[in-house]
């Protein structure tokens, strides 16, 4: 099968009459000219990566459900986007531990998105900084928890977000760390040198940056988010965070 859109997105740039030759579901090679199945108004590009995504479609993986599945999978690959991490809120450990065994468990469709591990969004965040989060679930780190939410994931949970200070002893990051868990920061009232210290034992992201922690983190031109090469989630809707900010 060869196949043409009106813009083709190769190494970084959009490019024009770029014919795709797929053999066996794999890209073969990529021509200059051919005949084609032509998409005139399409772009192609590689399938997004959505490594926080709570749900879609009217549901949430919360759900754990197979129906709930179904619906969001599906529509978040009509969307484009191919891949997604299964985001959990903070919630009772029982109700967590149950999306995290049915996640582990469940098949995709040839029509869904791949679902490539589980982000646990809390629960060893700030009361202060919860957003949406309930707050009678929020916990303090503790590293025998997330033992047992890592078994029940069977070893799924690969990203989590957590609040340093509330990481007395930095014993949820080590272990985090120690069992391949991309380890976040977000949902914080965190110093700068609290977070700075996380880096240093291995916090290796922000969630939604600019959201969810203190003013002195946030500000635009001095604050650790702004000058930081760490990997950051950023909410681009103009809402969330200004212009300069998603600069």
């Amino acid at each position: 099968m060869i196949i043409k859109a009106d813009l083709t997105f190769i190494n970084k740039k959009f490019h024009k009459n770029k014919y795709i030759v797929i053999k066996s579901g794999k890209i073969k090679s990529i021509l200059d000219s051919s005949p084609a199945h032509d998409f005139e108004t399409y772009i192609l590009s590689p399938g997004f990566i959505d490594n926080h995504c709570h749900g879609f479609g009217g549901h949430d993986f919360m759900e754990a459900k197979p129906e709930s599945f179904k619906v969001i999978l599906e529509s978040i690959a009509k969307s484009g986007t191919t891949s997604v991490y299964a985001t959990a809120v903070t919630q009772s450990m029982e109700l967590m531990q149950k999306m995290f065994e049915f996640t582990s468990g469940y098949k995709t469709s040839k029509k869904e998105a791949n679902i490539l591990g589980i982000h646990s969004e809390g629960p060893f965040i700030s009361k202060h900084k919860k957003g949406a989060q309930p707050e009678k679930h929020i916990k303090q780190g503790c590293a025998q928890k997330l033992i047992a939410m890592h078994k029940s994931s069977k070893a799924t949970l690969k990203i989590m977000t957590f609040a340093p200070e509330e990481d007395l002893k930095n014993e949820v990051l080590k272990k985090g760390k120690e069992l391949g868990i991309k380890m976040q920061i977000g949902h914080c009232k965190a110093s700068e040198e609290e977070v700075k210290k996380a880096v240093a034992f291995g916090a290796a992201g922000i969630t939604h940056a600019y959201n969810g922690m203190p003013k002195s983190l946030e500000n635009e031109t001095t604050g650790f988010v702004a000058n930081t090469n760490l990997y950051s989630e950023i909410i681009c809707d103009g809402i969330h965070n200004s212009a300069q900010q998603i600069k």
